[in-house]
């Protein structure tokens, strides 16, 4: 994180003389201040030795850096006295270190009435619900109600920062794209200038235990709030391929550490060396804010915005074709679980319960197995019922509908015609789709969406973080299908479709074919 907002940064404004405060307002054992802090020293004695700066100026800064500089706050008594220690032992700079719940409005290191914060470099915790904790004062502090922790921290992460101020910190890759988190989104890019989204690799804090898909978030207070989001620069998106080690920790061998973060720091924000830019493991490009801002969910994940996929969906939106919105004739959204006590077996069972993960095969076919859920007639007669009277059908399943699996990773995307004479329902991870079969053929749809560039539209568009992924009615709906020129002809579309299907399946033949040799090694030694 150093090397991305400038790791002299600190030390020029201690030599200058200029006002300075940095804080962690979640800071546990003090990893990020200890390392600032001691960077800072390390630096300041390197100046001294080069004779840059006189004994007496070198002795005034590092009275600074140990006394005036870095603030740290932790709501554990426990783990924020490890922080005072461990700031001891790094060199005594614990005096602003402090037990406290940053998020009351009575915390003594930032308040959002008087902001003084010059930068804010912080990992706040991930996943935690505030609501019971705070107090109607505490409430007050935010402009935007919620009871998640990260939107919290955000918010005070800004509102405690003077203009010009930064604010560097590690979130939840969910509050960067899902619909609960638009109205945060809004209040950042209004209130602060978006310098990088840095988005880490998935065994950043496996060593910890922490399976959660994170981003860095590097930003810039306004000087004036851009309430209507007028304001047009670039911002940089980057992907880290690796740190330097695997999810138990260990170093991966040949890793050269020098030049990966000689790069971060000298390309990854220099636009001139392209809006493309590619380096030491990692891959960075930049898009202007006004696209951002335009943005119905005002989304800054990675993925949403990467160049390739940009550029393609954008081609099929010039040339006519058909989104899912478009297509589907009726409301576009996901089944309805029932209680797992209305399951039954199918000896006791009319209607079949299909599920994502069990039901919906990747090579897109329906599967029925003896583990499959049922429900009784009764009950789906209820379901059948309350759609009539509802106008609207949930969760009923009928031949010919496209069934896309739209949550969880590992079922996600996966795709099926129902083809069966048998009533079914969709359960709530489901997503029913039905079309005109005169407009386009079912199953080309549903190869579209498993294994062509719907596939890529999917993986760009879902919102969430590790383990609690979705892709929302919404975002199927934004989904556009390549039936343009030719393939407008149903003709053509259910001809691709059948060779997507005949090199599947003998793909599937050679593979069963495979593990039957493999299977006859063992008659070798007989």
């Amino acid at each position: 994180m150093t090397c991305l907002i400038g790791e002299d940064k600190i030390i020029n404004s201690v030599i200058m003389g200029s006002k300075l405060k940095v804080l962690d307002p979640a800071c546990g054992t003090g990893g990020f201040l200890v390392y600032l802090m001691q960077e800072a020293l390390s630096k300041l004695q390197v100046k001294l030795k080069n004779r840059d700066i006189t004994k007496e100026s070198y002795d005034q800064c590092v009275k600074r850096i140990k006394e005036d500089i870095f603030y740290g706050s932790d709501a554990n008594r426990g783990v924020a006295a490890s922080a005072k220690m461990n700031m001891i032992i790094a060199s005594d700079g614990h005096t602003h270190i402090v037990h406290e719940d940053s998020l009351s409005a009575k915390a003594v290191n930032w308040s959002v009435t008087k902001p003084d914060c010059n930068l804010v470099m912080t990992n706040p915790p991930f996943g935690t619900a505030e609501g019971d904790s705070l107090s109607k004062s505490d409430k007050e502090q935010f402009q935007i109600s919620t009871t998640k922790g990260q939107y919290l921290f955000m918010q005070k992460m800004i509102d405690c920062t003077v203009p010009g101020g930064e604010i560097c910190t590690v979130i939840d890759e969910g509050v960067l794209n899902t619909s609960k988190g638009w109205e945060l989104r809004r209040y950042i890019l209004a209130n602060c200038i978006i310098k990088a989204v840095i988005n880490l690799p998935p065994e950043t804090f496996k060593p910890n235990k922490i399976n959660v898909k994170s981003s860095v978030l590097y930003l810039e207070k306004r000087e004036i709030i851009d309430v209507d989001l007028e304001d047009n620069y670039k911002v940089t998106f980057c992907a880290l391929d690796s740190l330097g080690y695997i999810g138990s920790g260990d170093k991966i061998r040949g890793f050269d550490n020098i030049i990966f973060l000689d790069e971060i720091r000298k390309k990854v924000l220099n636009h001139e060396l392209g809006e493309e830019r590619t380096g030491y493991h990692w891959k960075a490009y930049d898009i202007w804010s006004n696209e951002i801002a335009y943005d119905k969910g005002f989304r800054l994940d990675y993925k949403y915005w990467e160049p390739q996929f940009r550029k393609k969906f954008k081609q099929l939106e010039g040339t006519g074709c058909l989104s899912i919105k478009n297509l589907n004739t009726i409301e576009t959204a996901r089944g309805i679980s029932p209680s797992s006590e209305y399951y039954v077996d199918e000896k006791d069972g009319f209607a079949l319960v299909v599920k994502a993960g069990s039901n919906i095969s990747r090579f897109g076919k329906i599967l029925i197995t003896p583990d499959s859920d049922w429900i009784e007639k009764s009950l789906y007669d209820e379901y059948v019922q309350r759609s009539e009277d509802n106008m609207e059908n949930r969760n009923i399943v009928k031949k010919g509908d496209v069934l896309l699996a739209s949550t969880g990773e590992g079922t996600l995307g996966k795709c099926c015609v129902y083809d069966k004479d048998i009533p079914a329902i969709a359960d709530g991870h489901v997503t029913i789709i039905r079309v005109d079969k005169k407009i386009i053929d079912p199953y080309y749809l549903t190869d579209y969406l498993r294994c062509g560039f719907g596939e890529k539209q999917i993986a760009c568009f879902y919102s969430g973080s590790t383990g609690l992924i979705e892709l929302t009615p919404e975002q199927v709906d934004m989904i556009i299908i390549d039936n343009a020129g030719e393939k407008q002809d149903i003709n053509v579309q259910k001809e691709i479709s059948k060779a997507i299907r005949r090199r599947e399946k003998k793909y599937i033949t050679q593979i069963e074919e495979a593990k039957e040799l493999l299977e006859t090694v063992d008659k070798i030694w007989d």
